[in-house]
């Protein structure tokens, strides 16, 4: 990619710079860089003004944003960029992708209903400027959402409905990390065949390098594997999916990571070593800024008392 860039600049190409720039920038952020990623959609923007050309100068704008909220950004900063955002771009394609981002950094905070009410904005205004697809894929923001707020039923609703759209478009990246959604609404429920059916499914359709639904099918599937307390592949299972969150700057996947680990070590009796997970997922959260998830997982350490094997 650096040499695609590299003869592009040679050629004073600024709209292939920009089209180059935002390609790489979306590929970072897909393996889980997204504070990489940064430098490369700000050259794209740049690139696209000196070639005049809006539409690549705003899809940069609101996909950076919506990564940066999935990744690095602490949800105190998230907003207010959002904010920012809307005020300068409100009213264009650029708006639905900040709302997306929006949505999922008010759920963090536990702000649960005003980010309901943002996620499906944002889709009505996906809709409203003809992008179905991002229209289906807003779901699994929204089912992750709801799961967090305690409202895994709903999730698993508009996670059906979001898969069944994607599948229709062809899509496979976005269908592959919806259907983890609903691989987890389904483990929330108490449903473990049949959240272990559609971790499966993940796991048989999720790209190689697409980091989140590798996690999530590893994730879900351990802690079902431990409820039948076959905790030795429960436990191996789990700690690949912190290996590969860890190679990402996505801390709310780190921190879940942590706290699934943390859920099949205390159903194993493992509750010293569940405690160490849950003081880890926790400094993941804390670095996010997810106050809701923060405030989760000091009432869990609380509950949890020493001992183990």
């Amino acid at each position: 990619m650096r040499e695609q860039l590299a003869k592009l600049e040679e050629r004073h190409d600024e709209r292939g710079l920009a089209e180059g720039s935002y390609i790489a920038g979306m590929l970072m952020s897909w393996l889980g860089r997204s504070e990489e990623s940064k430098a490369a959609f700000d050259a794209a923007v740049m690139h696209a003004e000196r070639a005049g050309d809006r539409r690549l100068q705003l899809m940069p704008i609101g996909i950076k944003i919506l990564m940066n909220a999935w990744g690095y950004l602490p949800v105190a900063e998230g907003l207010r960029s959002c904010d920012e955002l809307l005020l300068q771009h409100g009213g264009t394609s650029v708006e639905p992708l900040v709302r997306t981002a929006r949505a999922l950094y008010l759920s963090l905070d536990g702000a649960h209903d005003e980010g309901r009410a943002e996620i499906e904005y944002a889709r009505q205004l996906y809709l409203e400027y003809g992008n179905e697809l991002l229209a289906a894929a807003s779901g699994l923001g929204h089912a992750f959402q709801e799961t967090r707020a305690g409202r895994p039923e709903l999730a698993e609703q508009i996670a059906r409905e979001g898969a069944e759209r994607l599948k229709q478009f062809g899509d496979q990246g976005f269908y592959s990390t919806m259907i983890g959604q609903l691989a987890e609404a389904l483990y929330s429920q108490g449903r473990y065949d049949d959240a272990e059916e559609w971790a499966q499914a993940v796991a048989e359709v999720a790209m190689e390098n697409d980091y989140e639904p590798q996690i999530t099918w590893r994730s879900v599937r351990s802690r079902v594997l431990a409820r039948r307390q076959q905790f030795d592949e429960a436990k191996a299972l789990a700690r690949e999916a912190i290996e590969l969150a860890r190679a990402t700057d996505s801390w709310i996947e780190v921190g879940d990571s942590h706290k699934d680990l943390a859920e099949v070590l205390e159903l194993a009796g493992e509750t010293a070593e569940a405690r160490a997970e849950l003081q880890r997922a926790l400094e993941a959260y804390e670095r996010k800024g997810a106050t809701w998830d923060v405030d989760v997982t000091r009432r869990r350490l609380g509950r949890i008392r020493g001992g183990g094997k």
